[in-house]
């Protein structure tokens, strides 16, 4: 494991270091999210669609999310590269870029804050702050949920009024860490009104006879869910309930009578609600989504356990699609999180977990490259072959590495240690 480790470590000063390499700004101060292998071309991907893609202002995402991996991986020299650029007077997020409101919550923001907490340098704090007020626009919906696209200089929302849970409920974390170090209430308060309305979309779609499932799609202006909908622990979906939980055990800390800054007085009352609401949601709506959506099958002589998309109709009525997401291999390090935290998970929860987490284990062994292919269909039961990938490509997922590390922190098995050989050569090599 150390040789490999290693061998991880090396990949990652190679990467970074070959992209702040040929990493430099344009005339307005921009650099690039990327840039391409071998032309040094920049690359600017975090658009909400391929049309803006073209906008050639970049918001250095990559560096930007890799600054903590670069801290940890003891790239000190790397890590202060990326300090310094941003500490630039000519650096800014407020360019004329219509973003994902996702995307860049996610990576750029929550890279900022991230390393911020792992780092300590001002200018990280000082960024995030500035970023996380740029987003704020896109709370301008009429029901208080944030539009999938912002302007980052002029705060047009313009685009789509439908959006995902994983797009539009991802960005609780940032912005309670953001009130965690600046004390600015207003990034609380969106947290608190969002949740407030999806609850509220939810608690109706249920008595309309829907079960305590999500559906991932949500009309941004009215906050009712759109129908055909579709029910899945991956794309679209997936983050949502990895916030829920992880947002409970955010605010339990900022809850803490010794936290500083404290909740304030008119806000504290309803933290502490959505604290408590959040777990009950996380439960309810995972053990939903389990029984929606988990499907068993032999292949190859071998048992599999996997999550398949289903849609749902406005009727209630549902049928499966067959597809299958690596990226529903998040699940089994989510689940041990509650063990990790002594929130007492169900035994059903983690019986699912420990059969899920071995087939993403096996979706890797089961390949002549050791790389677990991106999407996947479920075959008819009965003819041996439990699943067959349609998209082959391996987009670097560390969802099932996450769930394993994370699932040997909670249990401590044989098991799950000796299944990191598996995913951890290929990677080495």
């Amino acid at each position: 494991f150390r040789a490999a480790g290693e061998a991880v470590r090396r990949a990652v000063l190679h990467a970074a270091g070959a992209y702040l390499s040929k990493c430099s700004a344009d005339a307005d101060g921009a650099l690039p999210d990327e840039v391409h292998s071998t032309s040094g071309r920049p690359v600017y991907w975090i658009a909400p669609s391929r049309s803006l893609s073209a906008q050639k202002i970049g918001l250095f995402v990559t560096g930007i999310d890799a600054l903590h991996t670069l801290h940890l991986s003891g790239a000190a020299h790397l890590a202060q590269q990326v300090t310094h650029l941003l500490t630039s007077p000519s650096f800014t997020f407020a360019v004329s870029r219509h973003v994902s409101f996702f995307e860049c919550t996610i990576r750029v923001l929550g890279g900022l804050l991230d390393s911020f907490e792992a780092i300590g340098h001002p200018v990280l704090l000082k960024r995030a702050t500035e970023l996380g007020r740029l987003l704020l626009p896109a709370f301008s919906s009429p029901s208080g949920l944030p539009y999938t696209t912002v302007n980052l200089r002029y705060g047009d929302v313009s685009g789509n009024t439908v959006g995902h849970l994983a797009d539009i409920a991802s960005f609780s974390l940032e912005f309670l860490t953001l009130y965690r170090h600046t004390g600015e209430a207003l990034f609380l308060e969106h947290v608190l009104n969002v949740y407030e309305v999806l609850w509220g979309a939810h608690d109706r779609a249920v008595t309309s006879g829907h079960g305590s499932y999500w559906t991932n799609e949500i009309d941004l202006n009215t906050a009712t869910f759109v129908y055909p909908g579709t029910v899945s622990g991956a794309h679209n979906g997936d983050s949502f309930y990895e916030y829920l939980l992880k947002s409970h055990l955010l605010l339990r800390d900022l809850l803490d009578p010794s936290a500083s800054p404290p909740i304030p007085s008119p806000l504290d009352g309803p933290a502490t609600a959505l604290c408590a609401e959040l777990l009950v949601r996380y439960r309810v709506g995972v053990d939903a989504l389990l029984e929606r959506t988990v499907v068993r099958r032999q292949h190859n002589h071998r048992p599999i356990t996997l999550l398949q998309d289903v849609v749902v109709h406005s009727d209630g009525s549902a049928h499966h699609t067959g597809l299958v997401s690596c990226l529903s291999c998040f699940l089994p390090g989510l689940i041990s999180l509650e063990t990790i935290h002594s929130l007492q998970p169900s035994p059903a929860r983690e019986a699912i977990a420990d059969e899920l987490l071995a087939t993403c284990v096996f979706l890797y062994d089961d390949t002549e490259s050791g790389l677990a292919p991106e999407l996947l269909t479920i075959a008819v039961a009965g003819e041996g072959v439990g699943v067959a990938p349609i998209q082959r490509g391996y987009a670097l997922r560390p969802e099932t590495m996450e769930s394993l590390y994370l699932r040997w922190v909670a249990t401590r098995d044989e098991k799950v240690s000796c299944s990191f050989s598996i995913l951890v050569v290929p990677a080495g090599s």
